[in-house]
């Protein structure tokens, strides 16, 4: 027998985020999309290879804020299920930082609810970003 995942999941953490076990977690039979944002580490114009973000959240109200915006996505934007999961610390270019994945019934709502929750993760949420010099750990 299967056990019933939440409808909401966030994971704020060092943990690097991993798209292979997405489909699981997304899993819903009433549910006929899913709609998933990663936003990864992009060098800046000139920074090289060597480019780094550095990721901080204050983990206590970062979780509150992520579990109040996933509500309203579930209430007002007809999402069944959410999973944020936000990466801290420091990331190289190319690794995933945030990803945003929403169940919903039909794709345009699937849609929606992913770009609400993406766009207002960005504006509510403390987590913050800063660069780091070349060669940091």
């Amino acid at each position: 027998m299967r056990t019933k995942r939440p409808a909401v999941q966030i994971d704020i953490g060092p943990r690097p985020i991993r798209l292979e076990p997405l489909t699981q977690l997304m899993e819903d039979p009433t549910s006929g999309a899913v709609s998933v944002f990663v936003g990864r580490v992009r060098a800046e114009r000139g920074s090289g290879k060597d480019f780094a973000l550095r990721y901080e959240a204050y983990e206590p109200l970062a979780r509150k804020t992520l579990k109040g915006l996933s509500r309203t996505a579930l209430t007002k934007h007809g999402a069944r299920k959410v999973l944020i999961q936000h990466r801290t610390g420091i990331l190289r270019v190319g690794e995933p930082s945030v990803l945003v994945a929403v169940a919903a019934a039909h794709r345009k709502e699937a849609f929606v609810a992913c770009r609400y929750l993406i766009d207002s993760l960005k504006k509510e949420a403390p987590i913050w970003k800063t660069p780091v010099r070349r060669g940091a750990r």
